[in-house]
C-alpha cells in the first residue's frame, strides 16, 4: 500500500463511512474481499467507490474523539 498522502474531502470521508455502515450489513470474512476480482464476493457497491489501498490508507489514519477530550501532544 502506497504511504503518500492524498488530501481527503468532506464528500470522500462520508462515502468511507457509507462503506463502513455498507461493510456492517454485508459482512465479509475479510475487508480486500470486498475489492476482490472474484465474482462470488465482490462487492460493486463499494470497488466502485474506493480502491482498496485507498480505503485502507482512510481506516489507518482516520482517527475520531469528542472534541472536548482531544488529548494534549507532547
Amino acid at each position: 500500500m502506497s504511504e503518500n498522502w492524498i488530501n481527503t474531502t468532506a464528500e470522500e470521508i462520508m462515502a468511507f463511512f457509507g462503506v463502513v455502515i455498507f461493510m456492517g450489513i454485508v459482512k465479509l470474512p475479510k475487508i480486500s474481499m470486498y475489492f476482490s476480482t472474484d465474482p462470488r464476493v465482490y462487492q460493486v457497491a463499494v470497488a466502485s467507490i474506493f480502491t482498496k489501498n485507498r480505503f485502507l490508507q482512510l481506516m489507518k489514519y482516520l482517527h475520531v474523539s469528542p472534541p472536548r477530550e482531544v488529548p494534549a501532544r507532547d
